[in-house]
């Protein structure tokens, strides 16, 4: 657990000085054609707030974690259940011609099996909180 902990730490003050790279790369893994779409002008600061949001979960303590599960539910359902609809969702919000974007096959397939795990996290996230009452 230490581990992850760490990983999601130095992930997070990547994200808050390079938020950028962190795009860049997203974009270079997930899309046939990087580079070639617009990215809005909002999204570059909300990367680097992602960031300091990584950081506040982890110096904060098991407590935060356990309060975020529920954000994880609530974005795993769609993602489970619509991976396709989601993406395209998400495309849309965070491009402005979004619809020139070429995803790579595994996109879709990834982003229902994170919805999955992020549900799974709340899921048990609520039995452990049920069971210590």
């Amino acid at each position: 657990m230490v581990a992850s902990k760490l990983a999601v730490v130095l992930f997070g003050l990547f994200e808050l000085a390079f938020p950028r790279k962190v795009v860049e790369f997203g974009e270079a893994l997930a899309f046939e054609n990087p580079g070639e779409s617009e990215l809005r002008s909002w999204i570059i600061p909300v990367a680097r707030a992602e960031g300091v949001a990584f950081l506040a979960l982890m110096l904060r303590g098991e407590r935060s974690y356990s309060e975020a599960a529920p954000l994880l539910g609530l974005i795993g359902i769609p993602a489970l259940l619509e991976p396709r609809r989601f993406v395209a969702a998400a495309m849309r919000v965070s491009y402005r011609d979004a619809g020139r974007i070429r995803l790579k096959s595994w996109v879709v397939p990834f982003t229902r099996l994170l919805g999955l795990v992020y549900l799974l996290v709340a899921l048990r996230e609520f039995a452990e909180r049920r069971s210590a009452r």
